[in-house]
């Protein structure tokens, strides 16, 4: 994850470069951000909550899994003392 962000915080900064090349006059500009700062948080933010959202489903599924296995364990031991 933390490679996609600095593909999209360097393709900003190349967006930017570009920008001021062809229009040198912006770099002085101190009304409008042309730096898309906002627009990298916001990236960034959705990076880190589908991060949170994929370990959140990892978790459960193992989670699940082991309580599945401790239930028919715990079942078929059940079974096997009270037909015993």
């Amino acid at each position: 994850m933390s490679k996609l962000y600095t593909d999209v915080k360097d393709y900003f900064a190349y967006r930017l470069k570009n920008k001021l090349i062809r229009n040198p006059e912006i770099a002085s500009d101190m009304n409008n951000n042309h730096t898309q700062t906002d627009a990298q948080m916001y990236v960034g933010f959705l990076l880190k909550g589908f991060k949170l959202v994929i370990i959140i489903f990892n978790l459960s599924f193992f989670l699940g899994i082991f309580w599945l296995i401790f239930c028919e364990s715990t079942q078929y031991l059940f079974d096997e003392y009270n037909d015993g």
